[in-house]
Formats: C-alpha cells, structure tokens, sequence
C-alpha cells in the first residue's frame, strides 16, 4: 500500500516526459515564428530599398547621359558626374551626405559655398538650354540614389536631404552645388561608371 501511495504522488514518469517536450517544442516553433517574422520584414524593407536604389541610379544614368555623350559640356561638368558615380556605388556615401548637408543646415550664416561654378557651366546652359532639366535631375537623382547605398545610414541621410530639398525651395536656389559633392567625394570614393553611362 506505501508504493502504490508514493507512486501515485510522483506521478508517471512518461506523462512528465512527454509534458516538458511538448514545452521546449511550442518554445521552437515560438521563436523559429518569431524569427521567420522579423526576418521578413527585414527582407521585405531591403527589397524595398533596393528598388529604390535601382530606380534613382535608372534616373541618373538616363539624365547623364546626354551630357556625357555632348562633346561641349564642360570638363567640370563630366567630373562633377563622375563624382556622382563614386558616390552611387559606396555604401559610406550616406555618412557623407549626412555630414555635407547637415553641417550646410546648421550654418547660421545660411550663406552659399565660397565655391565659384565653373563660367563655363553657364554658357553651356544658354546654348543646350534643353539639357539644364537633366542636370537637375542629375544633381536630385544621384544624391537620392547614393543615400539608398546603406540600410542603416541611407534614412538620416534621405531625412537630411529631405530638410534641404525643402529649405533651398523655399530660398529657390539650386538643390546642390559642385563644393557640396566634392566635399563628399573627398572622404567616400568608389569606383566610376561613366562609361557605362555612355553605353547605356
């Protein structure tokens, strides 16, 4: 009568067995669910971002390209476009564009950059006057593609370049200048493309 008593408060062996597996099985399938989730999410913003990339780079090279192909446009011009290509294709570009432009937001001068464009920039215009909305595209497109380049960095710097687009309608000036990218092509080069922009 004692065994049949102790047995009974212990209880059966299997049943706990099988109890705590039933337990660490529903924990897995928790955490493989919870894993499976943040996973997609994760794949489903890189996706995201990488459209974003692919379609602001598309714009670039379509509004570069009748600039590189004009055997007049400046000299300056075609390096300012290379210069957009370095920034395009590094993933540290966004840090660059993050310090370029938020330092150009907190100067309380609000003055322009000590940087004179090229004369040669103007006459171009006044004779290629079509190809003034490509270089507007140019300057628009390339920072915005390059801010994609990073995960992480690319939504300060579309937030920052978002504050400037904004600020610099207002005061209607231009959305870049040339000191600007070449600030940031200083400190983040990256391979060129411009011949592919030739090819395309």
């Amino acid at each position: 009568m004692e065994l049949e008593s102790e047995i009974a408060r212990s209880g059966n062996p299997d049943s706990s067995q099988k109890h705590h597996a039933l337990v660490w099985f529903a924990t897995a399938a928790a955490a493989i669910v919870i894993c499976s989730a943040i996973y997609y999410v994760f794949a489903r913003e890189q996706l995201f971002r990488l459209e974003r990339y692919e379609y602001w780079s598309d714009r670039f090279f379509a509004a570069a390209k009748p600039l590189v192909s004009n055997p007049e446009t400046p000299e300056s011009l075609i390096s300012l476009i290379g210069d957009f290509n370095n920034l395009i294709t590094d993933e540290r570009a966004p840090v660059g564009v993050v310090n370029v432009f938020r330092a150009k937001l907190e100067r309380k001068d609000k003055k322009k950059s000590e940087y004179s464009p090229d004369p040669s920039f103007r006459a171009f215009f006044e004779k290629f006057p079509d190809l003034l909305h490509n270089a507007g595209v140019v300057s628009h497109a390339g920072l915005l593609a390059a801010s994609y380049a990073h995960w992480v960095m690319g939504v300060q710097a579309r937030a920052i370049l978002a504050d400037t687009f904004a600020e610099m309608e207002l005061r209607r000036n231009e959305i870049s200048d040339t000191a600007d990218v070449k600030d940031m092509t200083r400190a983040y080069r990256g391979p060129s493309l411009v011949p592919l922009i030739i090819r395309r």
